[in-house]
């Protein structure tokens, strides 16, 4: 195998961070993680950017009194930022990377020529898999309206995920429909299958 670099994006709660973790100890490479690196990148936003913008709001208030399809918006352009941080750290790694993350988007990986496939939640799943959390219910007790602010959290994500699944099918890369009936094993083997020509002598 090269030094190769293999992208795991995706909306939230599909599974990423779970199959970059197998794949990267199985095959003895990098993992990153987008979200590890958020603080990191926060800091790099210009002035005048979608990041820069909502990097001193608190985590509720971007979903307080407002539509689902503008947060979900909102939430897109912030990753097409995000995203061009993120593919700058893993080009700087010099060893074979596993990387996941919804930052890396189809437009930018299309412009990028990634190695990339896509892994999508079905809107039950997300749901579900969400509420399972426990960390999202001591999150959700800070916000005015926990309910409210779930339900609207959980619509934009879905929104993203098919905006996400869209723009992937445009241009034409692997999608898989996560919807927890695969253990993490055969969906880590479904994304080295999407990559013969790195992993052609892999057992």
């Amino acid at each position: 195998m090269t030094n190769f670099k293999v992208f795991i994006g995706g909306s939230p709660c599909s599974g990423k961070s779970t199959v970059c973790n197998y794949l990267a100890s199985k095959y003895k490479a990098r993992a990153y993680h987008c979200d590890g690196q958020y603080e990191n990148h926060l800091l790099r936003a210009q002035e005048g950017s979608i990041l820069a913008s909502i990097k001193h709001l608190e985590w509720h208030d971007l979903f307080v009194n407002k539509k689902s399809e503008i947060m979900a918006h909102k939430e897109f352009a912030a990753n097409l930022e995000l995203g061009v941080f993120a593919i700058q750290d893993v080009d700087d790694i010099q060893k074979p990377t596993f990387a996941e993350g919804m930052p890396f988007l189809p437009s930018l990986a299309h412009g990028c020529n990634l190695n990339i496939v896509f892994l999508i939640p079905t809107r039950e799943f997300q749901w579900a898999s969400y509420s399972q959390r426990d960390w999202i219910h001591g999150l959700l007790e800070s916000a005015p309206n926990p309910r409210a602010t779930f339900n609207n959290w959980m619509e934009r994500d879905y929104l993203n995920g098919k905006r996400i699944s869209d723009e992937a099918s445009k241009y034409g890369y692997p999608i898989l429909q996560v919807d927890g009936s695969l253990p993490v094993t055969d969906t880590a083997n479904w994304v080295v299958a999407q990559f013969p020509e790195i992993f052609k002598d892999s057992t």
